[in-house]
């Protein structure tokens, strides 16, 4: 779940980058971006074992298909991999991107 808060909180800095919240920053962008590839490719290896906190949102699916579930998180991180955010006008369009990978594990795999 740790890893999961911290890739939200990546995410938040640069959506609120990306609404005018905060000021851009080409150096912050690219450690969220590096910090999300990262966790991108840890999520398999600590989902292997299946949860067993309450408080968890990872649905039992992940474990009757996580193949799929492993790549999710690799197409997650081969996003990162291709992003190349400079400038501000480069960020939204960035967020599109990493939003729709997010949300493409989240339909399936997430309460």
């Amino acid at each position: 779940m740790e890893l999961m808060k911290d890739m939200g909180r990546q995410m938040k800095v640069l959506g609120r980058m990306d609404k005018g919240f905060i000021n851009f920053d080409a150096g912050a962008v690219q450690v969220a971006v590096a910090r999300i590839a990262v966790l991108a490719e840890k999520t398999p290896t600590l989902f292997e074992a299946p949860a067993q906190d309450p408080n968890s949102e990872a649905l039992p699916v992940i474990w009757d298909d996580f193949s799929t579930f492993a790549q999710e998180a690799q197409a997650l991180e081969m996003v990162t991999a291709r992003l190349t955010i400079v400038q501000q006008i480069d960020l939204h369009p960035a967020l599109k991107q990493l939003g729709a990978a997010c949300k493409s594990c989240h339909g399936r795999f997430r309460k």
